[in-house]
């Protein structure tokens, strides 16, 4: 079909570029800016103030995209245009990068950007339930750059079981997670759902051992693994979507992509549904089909609008449900939890070192395989076990948990073995004053203090 991703803006947010390497001589670029160091030069010079290596992560992730070196490697998009933007600091996570990251998204807004393609996460300074789309201003930026016309792809991160990253959790991004050459989902990429439970990642694509381009010589290339390097796959994917069909919305697109997925049949089947028991959390609606993509065919409004209502030719959810046209359903908290539920939150349990509460499991979707290893515990109060079957309550609020300390639940534990402190006789607890006594040496008090006053003044006169 001839699409090469001409015509197309494409922003790549990440930690600098080596513009010098073969791959991009012919590349469109079309500007750049350094929001670390404010300065308009995202290439890592002997004077600039950053760490070593500061554009190797950016130079293979672009390569992906819109980079052409003849016989050796091809990008999906290599005649896209494209805006580069420094926003990543690797002497070390900070939160201010959030900030670089949404200044440089508004940046590329303003430049006329069409999409953006960014393998950055930020986890260090956030839990999972706050991975809803709405804490991190990152993920806000993301959804206020869709809304403008701007569709934004986000790798998922690399933390398997222990954590999501922000902002790939954004309503509107397309986060991408990683599969190998067969299909199966990689060891490393991290898994959903969101918070609020939403699928996440919706698509995945190979991100192991790819072919990229290295910063080290102009010739360079080696192999990397990461979901840094399958979003930059599809991204390439998305601008020929875009080429294709340059007046759809980043909804549209992101619907394109999800129900042409290589999984887009069974979710189809369970009514959008996803197996939360295996690959359906962890690929999200797997890996997608460009060409079907490009060749979708949208309905209107009032035809696809599933689980809501029409308003102003868009499909407006009602609870429960989000997607263009409110047909994915929202994840429930016991869809996915292997441990126990508490207000929709998922508390991972184990019998290991004789606690309830593991404090050393940050996974919020307790596997099985990895964290329960005995008995589940269980919690006071549960239908099952009113009065906690004889054993003593303890507060959890003392353990390290994500979750706010007054929503924690109690856990049964086994009573202490020593002998209780006997009570004291009745007669040697300290009695309290009558209250009748003390108020009459009160009312003493207060008459012996004005006759002193009335004598002083009595004298003075």
């Amino acid at each position: 079909m001839g699409y090469t991703g001409k015509g197309v803006r494409i922003l790549v947010l990440d930690s600098g570029f080596y513009k010098h390497h073969e791959a991009f001589q012919s590349t469109h670029f079309l500007a750049e800016y350094d929001f670390v160091n404010d300065n308009p030069n995202t290439f890592d010079e002997t004077t600039d103030s950053d760490t070593p290596g500061q554009m190797s992560h950016g130079t293979s992730v672009l390569s992906l995209i819109v980079g052409k070196a003849e016989g050796k490697l091809y990008g999906g998009a290599f005649e896209a245009g494209v805006l580069l933007a420094k926003t990543e600091d690797l002497r070390g996570e900070k939160p201010i990068e959030e900030d670089y990251f949404v200044a440089g998204l508004e940046w590329g807004e303003s430049q006329g950007a069409h999409m953006a393609s960014s393998s950055l996460g930020y986890h260090d300074w956030w839990n999972f339930y706050d991975y809803d789309g709405n804490h991190s201003v990152a993920s806000r930026a993301i959804d206020i750059a869709s809304n403008r016309g701007m569709v934004v792809l986000m790798a998922i991160g690399n933390y398997h079981l222990s954590s999501l990253t922000t902002p790939a959790d954004a309503h509107h991004a397309i986060s991408v997670g990683s599969v190998s050459p067969s299909g199966h989902p990689s060891p490393f990429s991290s898994v959903g759902p969101t918070a609020d439970g939403r699928i996440k990642p919706e698509i995945s694509a190979v991100g192991e051992s790819i072919y990229v381009a290295s910063y080290s010589s102009p010739t360079s290339y080696t192999r990397s693994s990461g979901t840094s390097f399958a979003t930059p796959l599809v991204a390439g994917g998305v601008a020929l979507i875009l080429q294709a069909n340059p007046k759809w919305t980043p909804a549209q697109v992101k619907e394109s992509l999800i129900k042409t997925a290589s999984l887009a049949p069974q979710f189809i089947a369970r009514n959008m549904v996803p197996d939360t028991s295996e690959v359906g959390l962890k690929i999200g609606f797997g890996v997608p089909d460009i060409l079907a993509a490009i060749s979708y065919q949208h309905g209107s409004c009032e035809s696809s609008c599933k689980n809501g209502e029409c308003v102003s030719g868009k499909c407006v959810c009602k609870p429960g449900y989000y997607s263009l046209n409110c047909d994915v359903p929202y994840i429930k908290c016991q869809d996915w939890c292997n441990g126990v539920c508490f207000n929709e939150r998922c508390l991972c349990t184990s019998t290991r070192n004789s606690r309830c509460l593991d404090e050393s499991i940050p996974d919020w979707t307790c596997d099985k395989e990895e964290y329960n290893d005995g008995e589940i515990c269980n919690f006071c109060g549960e239908t099952s076990d009113p009065d906690c079957m004889g054993f003593t309550k303890e507060d959890c609020s003392t353990t390290e948990t994500s979750i706010p300390k007054q929503e924690l639940p109690k856990y049964c534990s086994k009573p202490s073995q020593e002998p209780p402190t006997p009570p004291l006789p009745f007669q040697q607890i300290p009695q309290a004053p009558n209250s009748t006594d003390g108020l009459l040496l009160y009312l003493i008090g207060c008459v012996l203090m004005v006759a002193f006053f009335v004598f002083r003044i009595v004298k003075a006169r």
